[in-house]
């Protein structure tokens, strides 16, 4: 950490982070963020074909089952 730093509580991030990783991450949580704000549930993330990478954020309750959150909610063609 930077010792003239005057925001001390605050993590470095390493540089060796990629950018593009780091921008993602943050539209997540700007998501979650309005979700939280306007009191709707929120589930999102990435998956980052490159890396295998699956990021994801929510403000669900904790326990809250999320084994069926990729059914799809259409109903079935007939």
């Amino acid at each position: 950490m930077n010792s003239n730093s005057n925001e001390a509580n605050k993590p470095r991030i390493p540089d060796s982070i990629d950018r593009k990783r780091l921008q993602k991450m943050q539209t997540v949580a700007k998501m979650k963020d309005f979700a939280d704000k306007n009191g709707v549930g929120f589930l999102g993330g990435y998956y980052d074909e490159t890396t295998g990478e699956l990021f994801t954020m929510d403000n669900l309750p904790e326990g809250f089952d999320t084994s069926s959150i990729t059914d799809s909610i259409l109903p079935p063609e007939q």
